[in-house]
């Protein structure tokens, strides 16, 4: 396989499955590199979710990104291969760019699943579309908090809880955000503000209890909605969809 990188033909050297250009071998910043062709970024990857196809920002080449991790996802028919990156870019804005647009990259970049926030965002991704919380996670719940009552309403409905959602996208990565309505929730932690990181969360200060969702790119956020009596599947919103915005942390 041959690569173009910043214009010129190199090739490219396979450390396992992850094509990295020998750029990197010759003393260049771990994370730190550019696009080489305009490229697009987008909130996900996974295969067969219409979210992971929106393009939200287009990076120009030569623009500076710092790599985080890897994800092999969906396929688009322009590129050899279907490895993207998860990077930072301008303003700390994150999203995925194809491998393919990376000119030096970082051979020891961890896979996302490794990744923390990148992976609650996969388990976010997961939910969507699913007005009822599956019997997997609520024996979840049960032990994230042993001897707690459920929160969930009359037939099991993610509505009305959004820390518990974000509690669980959390906890299967290791990391136990404390329990607690969104707005006791967020008076534990230091909130930010500026440009929320990719897998964030992202607090409101709305009804008596507020709002919490998890942070996705390009002002997007994965969360419930509504109270205990509704039945909203979990679904994408644009972050300014509940007024009230407080800042945003990443939870560990």
């Amino acid at each position: 396989m041959r690569r173009f990188i910043m214009g010129s033909v190199v090739s490219a050297i396979f450390i396992g499955t992850l094509a990295v250009s020998p750029l990197t071998a010759h003393g260049a910043a771990p994370h730190a590199s550019t696009i080489n062709a305009t490229a697009g970024m987008y909130h996900c990857v996974k295969k067969g979710v219409d979210l992971c196809t929106v393009k939200f920002k287009e990076l120009k080449a030569n623009a500076s990104v710092t790599m985080i991790c890897w994800e092999d996802g969906r396929h688009s028919p322009s590129f050899v291969w279907d490895r993207w990156f998860l990077v930072t870019a301008s303003g700390g804005v994150e999203g995925f760019v194809k491998a393919e647009r990376v000119s030096t990259q970082w051979e020891n970049a961890p896979e996302c699943s490794n990744v923390k926030r990148a992976s609650a965002v996969s388990w976010a991704i997961g939910r969507l579309g699913q007005p009822t919380v599956s019997q997997t996670d609520i024996n979840a719940y049960k032990k994230r908090f042993p001897g707690w009552p459920l929160p969930f309403g009359a037939g099991n409905r993610w509505s009305g809880d959004c820390i518990a959602f974000v509690t669980l996208a959390y906890f299967s990565t290791g990391v136990n955000v404390p329990g607690g309505d969104a707005i006791e929730v967020a008076r534990k932690y230091s909130l930010k503000g500026g440009e929320p990181q990719y897998g964030s969360l992202i607090f409101w200060n709305v009804g008596d209890k507020g709002h919490v969702g998890i942070y996705i790119g390009g002002n997007r956020v994965i969360a419930t909605r509504g109270v205990d009596a509704d039945s909203y599947a979990i679904k994408d919103y644009a972050k300014s969809f509940w007024s009230g915005y407080m800042g945003w942390v990443r939870p560990y």
